[in-house]
């Protein structure tokens, strides 16, 4: 059961930080993702831009790391300094309302990724 269970939640948190990428796409689809309009800035547009572009790298990771487990350590830590980070800059700016679903989502998105942890901490200390 706990392999099947922790393929799903790389999945899963893999697609929630993979689905970011269709930023590169342009200021449409940024605003559309993240509720703010970066049309009229080009410099903002492009740093939107490139990190949908990261976001494909991390998420991808976390993505190939559901099937190869030697990877899993490493994409959780990608994964964790990622949305741990937003979710620091997030409070730290005062709780922006037009990200509180990302923040959301960045916080289920970490307790899914400590299933795996707890389960791998149960199976060597059963106690």
């Amino acid at each position: 059961m706990a392999e099947p269970l922790t393929k799903i939640i790389f999945l899963l948190v893999g697609l929630i930080n993979f689905l970011p990428v269709m930023g590169v796409m342009g200021p449409s689809t940024l605003s559309a993702l993240y509720g703010v309009d970066v049309a009229e800035d080009a410099a903002l547009t492009l740093l939107m831009q490139h990190r949908a572009m990261l976001f494909g790298i991390v998420g991808g990771f976390i993505l190939l790391a559901a099937f190869r487990p030697t990877l899993r350590t490493p994409a959780m830590v990608l994964g964790y300094l990622s949305m741990l980070g937003f979710i620091v800059l997030y409070l730290g700016s005062g709780a922006p309302d037009a990200l509180t679903n990302i923040f959301w989502t960045d916080v289920a998105a970490c307790v899914l990724f400590a299933v795996p942890l707890l389960m791998a901490r149960l199976k060597r200390d059963p106690a």
